[in-house]
């Protein structure tokens, strides 16, 4: 198994392929705006009432796949929720709330509409997370990376990723957290191995994190978009920094529908887009 080369000198920078893990800037809301919020995630998670699979193509720092299990970990949990009209006395309407939405996640509770019903959602759904990684951070790179993080992302998934990576190896990696509900399958290998290890029509959102196309383009080659295809659930969705022609040809002839959208900060464009209608 090859150990990724870190320099730290300035952005933390891979030194087989001399490219940066993420922006120095504000690393968080660069890869918030590019994978949760441009794969719809946010409402897909609350709306969500069973198990929800996302792959990422280059899992490098772990920072994207902490962020998704914050945001899968603080979704709303919805109760059965029913209300209905009923005559009063005088035929005056009443409203008679069976039970009513609640946050449980705040606590928080709030008027419904009437005739509106909410299924229960099940405390039992998880979050299955596969990631291919081919040259992973040593644990001590990783732990000094992630300490940017730990002020803003939940230090027990941290922590409890740290304790697992001592024990990395070539092949497949299972790492469960059973509070998160969360199910992470690592491939630590080359990019042509990881499909194989997908459950075919599941995944229902990509994570398209390579290094840069000029940079590793062995992660943007068009069979990779033919595997997605094949790996992608219904709903399947992608998005990715990238707005690079190559890419956005390779996606739209494997039957991506793809649209460039603006990038975040300085980066004028980068790609997201849904399985072809």
């Amino acid at each position: 198994m090859k150990r990724a080369k870190i320099n730290f000198d300035s952005a933390i920078t891979s030194s087989e392929f001399d490219d940066i893990y993420f922006s120095k800037d504000d690393a968080i809301a660069e890869s918030t705006y590019i994978f949760l919020d441009n794969n719809h995630l946010p409402k897909r998670f609350k709306e969500s009432r069973k198990n929800f699979s996302i792959a990422e193509l280059g899992f490098g720092s772990g920072l994207n796949f902490l962020l998704t299990a914050d945001l899968w970990h603080k979704r709303p949990l919805l109760k059965l929720a029913h209300v209905e009209q009923v005559q009063g006395a005088h035929g005056a309407e009443n409203r008679s709330v069976h039970e009513v939405r609640e946050d449980l996640s705040t606590g928080a509770t709030q008027q419904l509409p009437l005739g509106v019903e909410f299924r229960k959602r099940s405390k039992e759904e998880w979050l299955n997370y596969y990631a291919i990684e081919g040259y992973p951070m040593s644990t001590p790179d990783l732990a000094r990376t992630l300490s940017h993080f730990s002020d803003n992302l939940n230090k027990e998934a941290i922590n409890y990723l740290l304790s697992a990576w001592d024990n990395l190896k070539a092949g497949i990696n299972t790492i469960t957290f059973p509070k998160l509900k969360i199910k992470l399958t690592l491939i630590i290998g080359d990019i042509s191995e990881f499909f194989t290890h997908l459950p075919n029509n599941s995944i229902q959102a990509w994570y398209l994190d390579g290094f840069a196309p000029s940079k590793n383009p062995a992660m943007w080659e068009d069979y990779i978009y033919l595997n997605m295809l094949s790996k992608s659930s219904k709903e399947a969705t992608f998005s990715t920094f990238t707005s690079a022609a190559k890419v956005r040809r390779g996606l739209i002839n494997a039957g991506f529908a793809v649209e460039k959208v603006k990038g975040y900060g300085r980066k004028r464009e980068m790609l997201r887009g849904q399985l072809a209608s």
